[in-house]
């Protein structure tokens, strides 16, 4: 059991790494959107921009 365990944990991972996206590299003077997580659980913000 232990050896099946081990083998799920390592197939699950290795499915996770497939999935998560590079880092992404901007020059100084690009122009990106910011996310901004900070406003997703505090008060509402309904009419404020996310982006």
């Amino acid at each position: 059991t232990i050896t099946r365990v081990s083998a799920a944990q390592q197939k699950q991972k290795t499915r996770h790494d497939q999935g998560l996206r590079s880092e992404r590299s901007f020059a100084i003077g690009n122009k990106v959107l910011m996310y901004k997580a900070s406003q997703e659980n505090s008060r509402s913000n309904k009419l404020d921009p996310k982006w």
